[in-house]
């Protein structure tokens, strides 16, 4: 006979240890959940739509932003090149 102590106090149980374990595995799989599963695992792969005006202005001035700033990159970098056959194409003349 072995004792258990609940709160300070001893109350002396017959415990089978092994039906004692078998049966706290059995709980533990049972209330086990599986992550995948949640509602806050699935809350976090959709995304809602955003009708608030500031929320569509600032995406519409972002995104023409970065477009802007990514052509004008482009352009600028070849700038110098188009300026150098500008200059060599154009014939000179005498004096």
């Amino acid at each position: 006979m072995s004792k258990l102590s609940f709160h300070g106090y001893r109350i002396p149980v017959d415990v089978n240890i092994s039906l004692l374990e078998k049966t706290l595995e059995n709980l533990k799989n049972y209330l086990k959940v599986d992550k995948k599963e949640t509602s806050v695992q699935r809350r976090s792969k959709i995304s809602a739509a955003d009708d608030r005006p500031s929320a569509m202005i600032t995406g519409s001035i972002l995104g023409v932003t970065i477009l802007v700033l990514l052509l004008s990159t482009i352009v600028l970098s070849d700038l110098h090149v188009l300026y150098r056959h500008i200059v060599n194409s154009v014939p000179v003349r005498p004096k």
